[in-house]
């Protein structure tokens, strides 16, 4: 399986996509011009669809799939994130249960060693820096309970 190919250029607006997409109604295609209706202009910000791709949020095309709709309910939705990253990189998961509690260098070194080291993979510092970059937002990993969550609204706001 590898890692996800997906990467982002500004994962401090990770938070920001994620509550913007909380606060609109699902489009029949997640695509550049809906990202831009949601306040996202810059070439930057498209690579935010990738990674919704690989977190299983979107088909290929773009379609919302059954993980996107589950997001939208406010009380679940730092759960359902935390279950597309840890199945987006699962691989890193199956090596330390606890992956998003490592360094970067200790994500770097088992990513080289046990998930890069397959055929047909290969990996750099930036897939683990992208690993990193999401699991920085240590509030998409069950940080607290989903009632409390809630009461603090977005993931922005939440801390």
């Amino acid at each position: 399986m590898g890692l996800p190919d997906s990467y982002t250029l500004k994962p401090n607006a990770v938070p920001a996509y994620f509550d913007a997409i909380l606060s609109a109604q699902p489009p029949e295609r997640f695509s550049v011009k809906f990202l831009e209706h949601l306040g996202f202009t810059s070439t930057n910000d498209r690579l935010f669809i990738g990674i919704l791709k690989d977190l299983g949020f979107l088909n290929r095309d773009g379609g919302p799939q059954p993980r996107y709709f589950e997001f939208l309910d406010r009380t679940r939705a730092k759960q359902v994130v935390a279950e597309g990253i840890r199945e987006g990189f699962s691989d890193l998961f199956a090596i330390n249960t606890k992956a998003q509690e490592l360094p970067l260098q200790e994500v770097t070194k088992q990513a080289s060693d046990h998930v890069c080291g397959q055929e047909d993979q290969s990996c750099d510092r930036k897939d683990c820096e992208d690993f990193q970059g999401a699991v920085r937002l240590r509030r998409f990993f069950y940080a607290s309970a989903p009632e409390e969550a809630a009461d603090r609204g977005g993931f922005v706001s939440a801390r």
